[in-house]
């Protein structure tokens, strides 16, 4: 912070980049134009909700199949012993 740091600008400073912003920015830009595809053209729209519920579903998937492991670890911790 050279403001506070007590240096002085003598010339041609400039910030430097940040790539998060235009992340953001691409990000935002992306989701705007598929918004719009979406609705100019339903059968994208139907691919995008198909494609987003088989996301979901893989991933309820995977965090089932993380609990059933947890609680045999805790099983297992218990002193179960009781092997699968």
């Amino acid at each position: 912070d050279p403001k506070n740091a007590d240096y002085e600008m003598e010339s041609g400073g400039t910030r430097n980049y940040e790539v998060w912003h235009d992340e953001n920015k691409t990000n935002a830009d992306f989701e705007k134009q598929n918004e719009e595809d979406e609705k100019l053209d339903s059968m994208k729209a139907l691919e995008n909700r198909v494609a987003e519920s088989q996301r979901e579903m893989a991933e309820l998937d995977a965090l089932e199949e993380i609990r059933a492991m947890n609680a045999r670890h805790v099983g297992l911790m218990k002193g179960g012993g009781k092997r699968l």
